[in-house]
């Protein structure tokens, strides 16, 4: 899957940031054994780093990394910044195993819908993915496709590429119910947003910590 970045690293001294309540959600789940790869990469203003994670949940992002915005001037900057990145993770990974103890976490993938964010049950995601797993596109469309079929609702109910809260709330409930499956068909392709913004493609990997 294409790399999404919802946390970022503001400094290499500095605190990770969740840039959405997607990367809240990302936050929440991160343990020691999810953490895959650093990635160090160059792009046309810079250097970036990113760390991968393995094992997320569908509709859960897998990346983690320093800003678009910013990037750092060489390699070794940009190979502190991910370090960095590393050491906080696995702090936080120790904070959610003893959060977890004390109060079970609530499965919620969040999906962004024109800024308004949607908390699609993590249940909802996993069946369309047993589906996909199942039958693949006989039944469960690709990217593409769901996320075509949401643009034509979004036109049909909403008179526009557009979402308006207040259509919404008097829409039937079938009608919301084929809103959310549009977005967790798009979570199970780790889609996280409608629009789209295009992700970042790393150039050159550094390897596994």
């Amino acid at each position: 899957p294409e790399l999404r970045r919802e946390i970022s690293l503001a400094s290499v001294e500095g605190a990770l940031q969740p840039t959405s309540r997607i990367g809240q959600s990302m936050m929440m789940r991160v343990r020691a054994e999810n953490l895959d790869a650093l990635v160090i990469r160059r792009s046309a203003g810079g250097w970036h780093a990113d760390v991968v994670l393995t094992g997320m949940p569908v509709g859960v992002s897998n990346v983690m990394g320093t800003p678009e915005a910013a990037p750092l001037p060489d390699r070794d900057a940009a190979l502190a910044a991910g370090t960095q990145i590393l050491r906080q993770l696995c702090r936080l990974s120790m904070e959610n195993e003893l959060a977890v103890r004390d109060m079970p976490e609530r499965d919620i993938r969040p999906f962004d819908l024109h800024g308004y964010t949607f908390e699609i049950p993590g249940e909802m995601v996993d069946r369309i993915g047993e589906v996909w797993e199942a039958v693949g596109p006989a039944l469960v469309p690709d990217a593409a496709t769901a996320r075509a079929q949401l643009t034509g609702n979004l036109v049909r109910l909403m008179g526009g590429d557009r979402f308006d809260p207040d259509l919404f709330a008097a829409l039937p409930g079938e009608e919301k119910t084929r809103l959310g499956i549009s977005m967790a068909t798009l979570l199970l392709f780790r889609e996280f947003r409608h629009p789209d913004r295009p992700a970042a493609e790393p150039v050159e990997e550094g390897p596994s910590p």
